[in-house]
C-alpha cells in the first residue's frame, strides 16, 4: 500500500458494468465483422488512441491501454484486414474487424488465432478441467464477478474455448483461495498435471495460493501452475509492477492472457518469532489456532514495518473502512499529524542487513523490503528493480517530521527519485532482520503483502528472498525491458 492520494469520485474509480444473464451464460459480445476501411480508421501515435467510423453507427474511439490484442484476419479474400479485440467504455469485451495502418501495428503487433497453450489444457486424468478462473468476490471494490461476466467469459467464448475445459470459482470466505490451493491445485500440481490459474483479485489472492503452493511442498514430479493475474482487489503491487512501463492496460490484464508468456514468480520468505500471530481488523485473533501462528509467510511483494505497516493495518478497521476511500488520507493524516501536535512517531528497532551489517541507527520510520519496482501504477518504491528479476531491495528512512515523510513519498510518484535522497537507505539485500523494541502493540506489526502480523514485545521479525518458485506467472514481454541500474 502506497501513501494515499486525493480521493476520487466513485463514478471515476471503476466502470459499471452490467448485471449477468440470468442464466448464467456468457453475454454475447458485440463482434462486428464488416471491414472497416482505412479511410475511416484513425490512429494517433501521440496520444495512442485510434477510432474508426462505419454510418450510420456512431463513431468508436479507444485508447491503446483498451486494446486487448490484434489477429490478423483468417479470410484470404481480405487484404490487410485485422481483428481488434478491446474493451469498451463500460469495461465489455468487444471485437471489430478493420483495414489497421502500419503505425498502428507497430504498437500493437499482432498475435496468432489460435488460443495460447495455457488456454488448450487437456483435462485431468477423471475428467476435471485444469484451467480455472478464480473471483475474490469481495476484493477490492467487488468488481470480479462482473469484470467475470462482461470481459473474461467474452472473450474465452469469442476464442471458442469450451466452457467445459475451465471451471469457475467464486469465493465465499476469506479462506476460498486457500482451500481451492489446497484441495484441487497442490495435488495436480503434485502430479505433475498442466493447470492453468485465472486469478481475479489483488496480491491478497497471490499471497494466498503461495502459502498453499509453496515450495517446501514441491516433489519431484512437481509442474508449476500458470497464473494469470487480473487486478481487480485492494492493493494491486504485483500486477502493476507487471503492466509495461509504454502505457497503461485497461485490460485489467486480459491483453497479458493472451500475449503473455510464463515466468517464474520469485518469493519472499518471512519468518517470525513464536508469538507473532495474524491479526483481523486490528486485533488479535482470540485464541489462535495453529494456522494463525505464522511462524513462515511466502511473499510475491514486499515485508515492512513503520509506517507503511502502520498504515496498511490502521485503514483496514471498520472504524476507517466506513469513510470508503479515503480512509488511506485519514489514517496516513492521523499518523503523520497526530492531534496532540506532537511528531510522528519514531520505531524503536534493531535492523540486521544480510550479509550481516547492522544498521546503528536505533529508530526508524520507514522500513520496507520489495521485489518489484511499483506498489502502484505511479508509485515507484524501487526504481532499480525489474520485474520478476527475484532482487530484493531494501527502503528505509529514519524519524522525520510529518512534512518531510511526505516529502519523500511524493518524490516515489516522480518516478522513484526518493532514492537519491541522503536521509533514505536504498540498497539490495539478501535479507533482513527486525528485532522490536516498542512496548505497545500498535508499532510492532509487520505487513507481508497485506497480510498483517502482530510480533510479540521482544520479538522478531526476517524476510529473504527465495530461489524457489511453485507458480509461472503470465507477463506481457514488455515489461521485462532492461532497466537502469542503481549503484
Amino acid at each position: 500500500m502506497s501513501p494515499p492520494q486525493p480521493a476520487i469520485p466513485a463514478a471515476q474509480q471503476q466502470r459499471q458494468m452490467p448485471p449477468p444473464p440470468p442464466d448464467g451464460s456468457p453475454p454475447q459480445q458485440n463482434t462486428q465483422i464488416a471491414d472497416i476501411p482505412a479511410d475511416l480508421f484513425r490512429y494517433d501515435p501521440e496520444s495512442s488512441t485510434l477510432s474508426w467510423h462505419c454510418p450510420p453507427e456512431e463513431p468508436v474511439q479507444i485508447s491503446g491501454g483498451a486494446v486487448i490484442a490484434v489477429l490478423r484476419d483468417r479470410r484470404d479474400d481480405v487484404g490487410g484486414g485485422y481483428t481488434v479485440l478491446y474493451v469498451d467504455a463500460a469495461g465489455g469485451f468487444q471485437s471489430q474487424t478493420l483495414n489497421v495502418t502500419p503505425p498502428f501495428l507497430d504498437a500493437h503487433p499482432p498475435v496468432p488465432r489460435t488460443p495460447p497453450s495455457h488456454l488448450l489444457l487437456p483435462p485431468s486424468p477423471e475428467g476435471r478441467p485444469n484451467i480455472h478462473i478464480l473471483i475474490s468476490t469481495l476484493s477490492g471494490t467487488e468488481t470480479a464477478s462482473a469484470f467475470c461476466t462482461t470481459a473474461l467469459l467474452p472473450l474465452l467464448n469469442y476464442l471458442h474455448i469450451p466452457p467445459f475445459s475451465y471451471k469457475t470459482h467464486s469465493t465465499s470466505s476469506a479462506s476460498s483461495i486457500a482451500e481451492l490451493g489446497r484441495s484441487i491445485f497442490l495435488p495436480a500440481a503434485q502430479r505433475g498435471e498442466k493447470q492453468t490459474v485465472i486469478l481475479l483479485s489483488g496480491d491478497g489472492g497471490v499471497l494466498d495460493l503461495v502459502n498453499v503452493l509453496n515450495p517446501e511442498v514441491r516433489n519431484e514430479g512437481y509442474t508449476p501452475p500458470v497464473l494469470s493475474l487480473h487486478p481487480l482487489g485492494t492493493g494491486n503491487a504485483l500486477a502493476s509492477s507487471l503492466t509495461p512501463l509504454t502505457g497503461s492496460d485497461h485490460t485489467l490484464a486480459l491483453s497479458t492472457l493472451l500475449r503473455g508468456h510464463p515466468h517464474p514468480l520469485p518469493l519472499l520468505r518471512a519468518t517470525f518469532s513464536p508469538g507473532a500471530r495474524l491479526l483481523t481488523h486490528h486485533a488479535a485473533l482470540p485464541n489462535p489456532p495453529p494456522s494463525s501462528n505464522p511462524r513462515t509467510v511466502y511473499g510475491t511483494v514486499l515485508l515492512s514495518s513503520g509506517f507503511h505497516a502502520t498504515l496498511v493495518a490502521d485503514s483496514d478497521t471498520p472504524a476507517y473502512r466506513a469513510h470508503g476511500a479515503s480512509r488511506f488520507l485519514l489514517a496516513a493524516q492521523n499518523l503523520l499529524f497526530p492531534t496532540d501536535g506532537t511528531p510522528p512517531h519514531a520505531y524503536k528497532a534493531r535492523l540486521t542487513i544480510y550479509p550481516s551489517r547492522p544498521l546503528p541507527d536505533p529508530s526508524h520510520a520507514y522500513i520496507l523490503a520489495t521485489l518489484v519496482p511499483r506498489l502502484e501504477k505511479t508509485f515507484t518504491i524501487s526504481p532499480a528493480s525489474a520485474p520478476l528479476d527475484g532482487r530484493l531491495w531494501l527502503v528505509r528512512f529514519g524519524p522525520v517530521a510529518g512534512e518531510a515523510a511526505m516529502r519523500l513519498m511524493q518524490l516515489a510518484y516522480a518516478d522513484g527519485k526518493h532514492v537519491d535522497d541522503p536521509a533514505v537507505t536504498y540498497e539490495e539485500i539478501e535479507g533482513l532482520r527486525i528485532d522490536f523494541e516498542e512496548e505497545e502493540d500498535r508499532w510492532r506489526r509487520v505487513c507481508v503483502d497485506g497480510t498483517i502480523v502482530l510480533v510479540e514485545e521482544g520479538g522478531w521479525a526476517e524476510v529473504w528472498r527465495d530461489q524457489r518458485s511453485t507458480f509461472d506467472i503470465l507477463v506481457d514481454p514488455r515489461s521485462l525491458a532492461p532497466r537502469p541500474s542503481h549503484s
